[in-house]
């Protein structure tokens, strides 16, 4: 199907479209209502020396053999940084737009491999994965890109991408310690090694791209890891390790009210006495990103104390997000208790940015609070807020049915 000259699809024909449509749409209107974030022609060259954030980007279309490639600006900046960099984007409250801008003239170099030939998968991109900061490099591709900004679910977006010529590192890259110290162990399971740098003050998405770039874990285990995959890898392994902690923590004495929203995600987070439990619920209103249509619909992903034996695919890779912010907060309170999050996605949010906005507004949220004497009434308030049926969103959340029937039951 071609969208570029569409101006407007009917609801009809949007619910005829499979996801890959729907995707192509979107990019679509991405890229009629903001042509200007792409970079002048004359800045897109077939050969040129950038810098990269450092950022790496492995596919998943064709797994177990995938493209994987090196993200840079077409020219060397001494602020390559902040072309992949969420939490300044966050803490500055950068507009989509503003992100697009910076992430569209990120030019993905390449190349084809299999996952499980880690040792094959060039040595500048594994130096690239485990440094702390920008690194140097010339490249030179096979063709010169055409302007293309690329979207998957969970990712943040890129610019145009082609092979691989060659590629050349300007510099050494600077490795942290314990980089090179997971990295050098392949005795060490990947789940074990992650922790080890999240403990040593490795955030997230530095771990995210070494898991990815396939150098983490026990040597007959290792293989690059898709960059969407990894980012929900992470955050589980991650939020699980924390998350087993709290439970030996005492049980929270009150029921709190926490909000927060960017660029038309809103969060509400209820914590409330109990032992461990989490239920993430999210609303994507209509005309929201993945959600072009007129109805809003709603999912969600719950867990006990025990935990998930299986993914949370209705929510995907919100609900490890939100679970580690989720749980690093009661890590510092040092209590255990039950959790409700409900995300409200917004028209406001129009174009994919990637997990991180969840990560990211989901850890800023623990500033301030509003104290209820109970689940049942702070939830009432949540649901007020919300712009949909109360009786819908009740019905797709097991937190929010438990307390209705309880009150139906007392009342």
């Amino acid at each position: 199907m071609k969208f570029k000259r569409e101006k407007d699809i009917s609801d009809e024909k949007l619910s005829r479209m499979n996801p890959r449509e729907r995707r192509k749409y979107l990019e679509a209107r991405v890229y009629r209502k903001h042509r200007e974030l792409s970079p002048s022609k004359k800045d897109i060259k077939k050969s040129f020396f950038g810098s990269t954030p450092p950022t790496i980007f492995v596919g998943r279309y064709g797994y177990p053999k995938v493209n994987a490639g090196i993200l840079s600006p077409v020219e060397k900046r001494k602020d390559a940084e902040k072309y992949d960099s969420p939490v300044k984007w966050y803490k500055e409250q950068s507009r989509i737009e503003e992100v697009l801008g910076l992430r569209s003239n990120l030019v993905n170099s390449r190349e084809k491999v299999k996952v499980e030939e880690t040792k094959k998968f060039s040595d500048y991109a594994k130096e690239i994965a485990m440094a702390k900061k920008p690194v140097d490099l010339e490249i030179d591709l096979k063709k010169k890109p055409k302007f293309h900004l690329n979207f998957s679910k969970g990712t943040t977006p890129f610019g145009p991408s082609e092979n691989i010529e060659k590629i050349k590192l300007a510099e050494n890259p600077s490795t942290s310690r314990a980089v090179e110290k997971t990295v050098d162990d392949d005795d060490w399971k990947a789940e074990d090694a992650a922790n080890y740098l999240y403990s040593k003050g490795i955030d997230t998405y530095g771990i995210q791209r070494i898991l990815s770039a396939g150098l983490l874990g026990k040597e007959e285990n290792r293989r690059m890891v898709p960059t969407r995959w990894s980012i929900t890898a992470v955050d589980d392994m991650v939020s699980k390790k924390i998350r087993d902690d709290i439970k030996d923590f005492q049980e929270i004495g009150e029921t709190r009210y926490f909000y927060n929203s960017y660029n038309g995600n809103h969060f509400h987070i209820i914590i409330t006495p109990g032992k461990w439990e989490y239920e993430l619920v999210e609303i994507k209103g209509s005309g929201s990103v993945w959600n072009p249509g007129k109805k809003a619909f709603i999912n969600s992903n719950y867990e006990n104390f025990n935990g998930r034996k299986s993914y949370a695919k209705e929510t995907a890779g919100a609900y490890y997000a939100t679970r580690l912010g989720v749980a690093e907060y009661l890590n510092r309170i040092k209590r255990q208790s039950k959790v409700l999050v409900i995300r409200e996605v917004t028209d406001k949010y129009w174009a994919p940015l990637g997990v991180w906005v969840i990560r990211e507004t989901v850890q800023d949220a623990f500033n301030e609070h509003e104290k209820f004497e109970s689940f049942s009434k702070a939830s009432e308030k949540v649901l007020e807020k919300i712009l949909l049926e109360t009786r819908l969103v009740r019905s797709r959340s097991k937190m929010l049915r438990g307390t209705q029937r309880s009150l139906e039951k007392f009342g």
